[in-house]
C-alpha cells in the first residue's frame, strides 16, 4: 500500500491520508466546555471537505471521536454536524449496519457510557462491514471501530506498481529457535529420519574397514538425494519454529505478564457475562486485574529501553566492538544496507564518516545514561 499512500494534511485535530482514490480523515472534535466549540468543529469539517474538493476524483471516509451523540438533535452542536453530513451526502456507518449502533465510550469510574465515536462515508456501497469492537484487553475509555472498505482502484489501476513476488524484502525474517516447540521438533525429526538412519546403518554394516572396503560414491549420492528429497528438517522447522523478524517478539514478555493478561481477560469475560455491572465484587475484580496488568506492562516496556541502553553502554565502555555490533544487530533489524552516507558513495570516505559518527555516538550514549 505504500506506493499509493501519502499524507495529505496534518493538523491539530485532524489528519488526512490518501490511499489510492480514497481520502481517510481521522478527526477529534472539541469536547463539552471547549471555547468556541461549534466554530472549531465547523472549521474542521469545512477544511476536510475542501480537501475532498481539491482531490475531486477521490472518495471520502471520516472517522474519529465526535464528542457528541449525533442522535440527539436538541444540541446546536450535534445539529450542525448532522446538517454537514446531510448537505454533503455523507452516510453514517452505524446507520448502514444497525447492529453497530451501540455505545462507543464507557467510563467505569463515572458510570457513564454513550455513542460519540463515528465513521461516515461518501460512498456507502464500498463499506462492506462495520462494527464496534469490545476487546477483553482495552485500556481506553473508547471502543475500537472496525470498518472494511473495498477500494477497487487498487486492482484496476496500479497492478504494475506492485512489487514482484521475487523482489527483495526490506525486513529479513529468521527462524526463532528461542520460541520453538523443540520437543515436537525433536519427536517429528526422530520419526521421519529413522528410515534414513536405518538405511545408512545397513550400508555401513556391510563395509569391512579392515580390508579397506568402502561404500561406492553412487550409493552415497543416492542416500544424500533421499535426505534432500524428504527435506525433513526444513518441513519440521516450518511446523514448529516461528519465522519472524528479529524484533517481532518482546524479549521482556515473561510468565508474570502472561498470567496477569490471562487474569485480566478472564475477569473481563466474567464481567460481560454478568451483564457488565458498575459495582460489586465482579466489577472490582475486573478493575483490579486490569490495573495490575497495565502497571506491570508499563514497567516491562520501560525495562526494555533500559536493557538496550545498558548492553550497548557496557560494550562501548569496554571498547568491545564485536560485542557492541552483535548487541546492536540482535536488537535492531535493518533490512537493507546503507550505500550512501552524507551524499558520498565512496567506500573510503564512508568508512571515515562512520568512524567519526561512532565516536560521536559513544559520547552521546554515555551522556544520556
Amino acid at each position: 500500500m505504500r506506493k499509493v499512500t501519502q499524507t495529505v494534511h496534518c493538523d491539530e485535530r485532524y489528519v488526512i491520508v490518501k490511499v489510492a482514490n480514497y481520502l481517510f480523515a481521522n478527526v477529534y472534535l472539541p469536547c463539552v466546555g471547549t471555547t468556541d466549540r461549534t466554530v472549531i468543529s465547523d472549521d474542521i469539517l469545512t477544511d476536510i471537505w475542501a480537501w475532498r474538493e481539491h482531490y475531486s476524483n477521490c472518495q471520502l471516509f471520516i472517522a474519529g471521536d465526535f464528542n457528541v451523540c449525533l442522535d440527539n438533535n436538541s444540541y446546536v452542536y450535534s445539529s450542525n454536524i448532522n446538517d454537514f453530513l446531510l448537505r454533503h451526502s455523507l452516510s453514517r456507518c452505524d446507520d448502514l449496519f444497525s447492529q453497530a449502533k451501540v455505545a462507543t465510550y464507557a467510563n467505569a469510574t463515572l458510570n457513564h457510557q454513550s455513542q460519540i465515536d463515528y465513521a461516515v462515508t461518501f460512498s456507502s456501497k464500498d463499506v462492506v462491514n462495520f462494527e464496534v469492537l469490545d476487546p477483553d484487553v482495552n485500556f481506553s475509555d473508547h471502543f475500537p471501530l472496525l470498518a472494511t472498505v473495498v477500494i477497487n482502484y487498487l486492482f484496476d489501476n496500479i497492478r504494475h506498481l506492485l512489487p514482484h513476488s521475487g523482489s527483495n524484502r526490506l525486513t529479513h525474517r529468521h527462524l526463532r529457535w528461542d520460541y520453538a516447540d523443540r520437543t515436537s521438533y525433536y519427536n517429528y525429526t526422530g520419526v521421519h529420519l529413522s528410515p534414513i538412519l536405518a538405511k545408512l546403518n545397513d550400508l555401513t554394516s556391510s563395509v569391512d574397514l579392515c580390508n579397506k572396503d568402502y561404500i561406492s560414491g553412487e550409493v552415497i549420492d543416492a542416500a544424500y538425494e533421499d535426505i534432500k528429497l524428504i527435506s525433513v528438517l526444513q518441513f519440521a522447522s516450518s511446523l514448529y519454529v516461528p519465522f519472524h523478524r528479529k524484533n517481532f517478539h518482546k524479549f521482556w514478555w515473561n510468565e508474570e505478564l502472561r498470567s496477569l493478561k490471562e487474569a485480566s481477560v478472564e475477569s473481563n469475560q466474567i464481567w460481560k457475562a454478568a451483564g457488565k455491572p458498575r459495582q460489586g465484587p465482579i466489577f472490582a475484580k475486573r478493575q483490579s486485574c486490569r490495573m495490575q496488568y497495565r502497571k506491570c506492562l508499563r514497567e516491562k516496556q520501560k525495562l526494555s529501553a533500559v536493557t538496550y541502553t545498558n548492553d550497548l553502554h557496557e560494550a562501548l565502555l569496554n571498547k568491545d566492538g564485536s560485542t557492541f555490533w552483535k548487541c546492536w544487530r540482535s536488537k535492531f533489524d535493518f533490512g537493507s544496507k546503507c550505500t550512501e552516507v552524507e551524499g558520498s558513495v565512496d567506500s573510503i570516505i564512508i568508512n571515515l564518516l562512520v568512524i567519526n559518527l561512532l565516536t560521536t555516538l559513544e559520547i552521546r550514549l554515555i551522556i544520556i545514561i
